[in-house]
């Protein structure tokens, strides 16, 4: 967390080729750790620094899956987060219009869970299709008739 708040502080003195360093080395950390918390916070860190740098679409995308983790887990944004972020995503709502910031705001939303819908048929397919039925053998062989 304390590397993001770096990241932010370069972000806003401009360095963003730093910036991008240390954010690559804190999203390490959070695939090493595997927590969600975090993966959310270097989102949110990941939008700020796109946008920064002039890449509307892909801030977007990045604040887009911050906020559905954030609905997903029941969480709220720290105030000071919301604070720094806030200016930042309205300049790329700004530059790119309500309409296209809110499309690509949900495009990787959209894409991840189509993939995980996609993933799950597949899965279960296969389960109904090997998975032994307990219950039904154990009747057939020891039910009382």
């Amino acid at each position: 967390v304390n590397l993001f708040n770096l990241v932010m502080v370069s972000i806003g003195r401009g360095t963003v080729d730093r910036a991008r360093g240390m954010l690559l080395e804190a999203m390490a950390i959070v695939v090493e750790n595997k927590s969600k918390r975090v993966g959310r916070a270097a989102l949110e860190v990941a939008a700020s620094l796109a946008v920064s740098i002039g890449h509307w679409v892909r801030g977007a995308r990045f604040y887009g899956a911050a906020q559905a983790q954030l609905e997903q887990m029941g969480l709220y944004r720290e105030p000071t987060d919301e604070a720094s972020l806030a200016p930042l995503i309205a300049k790329a709502r700004e530059a790119l219009g309500e309409t296209a910031f809110a499309a690509a705001e949900n495009a990787l939303f959209k894409k991840v869970l189509d993939s995980q819908k996609a993933f799950a048929q597949r899965a279960g397919s296969w389960q109904n299709d090997y998975t032994v039925d307990m219950k039904m053998a154990y009747n057939h062989y020891f039910a009382k008739k």
